[in-house]
């Protein structure tokens, strides 16, 4: 693990502290905006045995075990509706390449719709389940394959460029595996919504007494904390021209909370949609 004292997308220096002092499953770290581009990201930098344990079987099975094991059925409705977004943008199906595949869902689901699936994974335990299942994922990372010399009609990232110790170096990756006339897909959860704005707000009214909420928007596990702004910007200076901006409210049905939070965050993310500030931002984007 090592310190960042730089910004993560235009290396300036003029850095500034969010949220000090945040304690995410075993790690320590500073939560940081710079003041230049306004791309807020975790101070920390692990390295690949760091991220390797943090990805291991109890992220699945413990920590998001909600998430990947339960309401399977419900977990395919999500991703067929993002194969909905790519079937309306790209005309005819071929190469697909996941990047960040977890344990495959999106890969079957695309599969069975006529694409020529392949996932890429960082853990092993999500990547081996994938295969076991008939599905083509690699154990590894984007820089993995380009020596492959092959190029994918479409490459879509869900919920995924947020989690990259190096966002750039995924996305200039990326950019080389894509076709000449191919789309990709980037999407997260982002800090230019509602729910974030509004548990800010709470976190500064309450003089940082009431900062559960916004401290579960910045675990650990996220390296960069975007905004629709920053991960336009990021996306662009790996070499793509930003064509479409899907914003959505998150399904309450995969949040993970006590009854009472469900019904709030719920109140939310439907006041969210009335002002066109959902949580869920989706980004496509075509090679320049």
């Amino acid at each position: 693990m090592e310190i960042i004292n730089t910004c993560k997308s235009c290396n300036s220096k003029n850095l500034q502290i969010f949220i000090k002092d945040v304690s995410s499953f075993g790690y320590k770290m500073d939560v940081v905006e710079c003041k230049d581009c306004h791309l807020r990201f975790r101070n920390i930098l692990l390295n690949e045995k760091e991220i390797e344990s943090l990805y291991a079987s109890s992220y699945f099975n413990e920590i998001q075990k909600d998430y990947f094991f339960s309401n399977q059925e419900l977990k395919e409705k999500i991703f067929k509706n993002r194969l909905q977004i790519v079937n309306s943008i790209v005309s005819k199906k071929g190469t697909l390449l996941d990047v960040g595949s977890a344990m495959g869902t999106f890969l079957e689901v695309a599969k069975k719709d006529g694409w020529k699936e392949t996932g890429i994974e960082v853990s092993e335990y999500a990547s081996e389940i994938a295969n076991k299942n008939g599905l083509n994922s690699i154990c590894g990372n984007t820089s993995m394959i380009i020596g492959q010399n092959k190029k994918y009609d479409v490459i879509t990232l869900w919920d995924m460029i947020d989690h990259a110790e190096k966002p750039l170096t995924v996305l200039d990756d990326v950019r080389k595996l894509i076709g000449e006339n191919g789309f990709i897909f980037v999407e997260t959860t982002v800090i230019d919504s509602a729910m974030f704005i509004i548990a800010e707000v709470v976190n500064t009214l309450s003089f940082g007494i009431i900062k559960n909420p916004l401290l579960k928007g910045y675990p650990v596990h996220h390296t960069n904390y975007y905004s629709q702004q920053t991960m336009a910007a990021d996306i662009e200076k790996a070499g793509f021209k930003v064509v479409k901006v899907i914003r959505e409210p998150f399904n309450q049905e995969i949040f993970s909370g006590t009854k009472i939070e469900k019904i709030l965050f719920g109140l939310i993310e439907s006041f969210s949609k009335f002002i066109h500030k959902e949580i869920v931002c989706t980004i496509v984007a075509v090679p320049k």
